[in-house]
């Protein structure tokens, strides 16, 4: 069973990508280019609207594959798009994945994030997956605040496992299970 495309909570709207969206998410990356650049390596090569629109286009043929589950997170007291979440590394045979997230600097430390992490969560479970992953750097406290917030658990750090901006990167590994206490 495939996640809804469609979550709501009292803040916000998760949507499952659409191409329109894609003015709404390149303005957002650009503006925020140097600050997401620090963390994540994908501001790197969205270069252009074309980009983010070859980017949601991607979403849309992972998710009817069933491997991917993308959502833009929108406000929803003013509609506005800011950012995005998504579930990633989707293995249907062993019921996991990975969450993913970015948020426009100007939504930040709105638990915005957090609250779309829960929404999430409680989806994925509700399909079928047993185990969720988030991954960070140990220099992206806020996002491992999100994660701690959300319920899951650091499992540990993975040393030296990633190339970020030409440098060796650290990643914490945090996890949830269905059968873990809810929040």
């Amino acid at each position: 069973m495939l996640p809804s495309p469609f979550l709501e909570s009292p803040r916000i709207l998760l949507r499952q990508h659409a191409e329109s969206l894609a003015p709404a998410m390149f303005a957002l990356i650009d503006r925020d280019r140097e600050r997401l650049s620090k963390t994540m390596p994908w501001p790197s090569s969205t270069r252009t609207e074309a980009d983010s629109l070859d980017y949601i286009r991607a979403t849309m043929a992972n998710r009817e594959a069933g491997i991917g589950f993308d959502y833009g997170i929108h406000v929803r007291e003013s509609g506005s798009y800011a950012g995005n979440i998504g579930a990633h590394n989707v293995d249907v045979l062993n019921r996991r994945c990975e969450l993913g997230y970015w948020i426009g600097g100007e939504f930040e430390g709105g638990c915005l994030v957090t609250e779309g992490v829960r929404l999430l969560t409680t989806e994925l479970f509700r399909v079928g997956f047993h185990r969720l992953e988030i991954c960070c750097a140990p220099d992206n406290p806020r996002s491992a605040a999100v994660a701690l917030r959300s319920g899951f658990t650091l499992e540990g750090v993975l040393r030296d496992d990633t190339v970020l901006n030409g440098k060796l990167r650290s990643t914490m590994l945090f996890s949830r299970l269905s059968t873990d206490p809810s929040n």
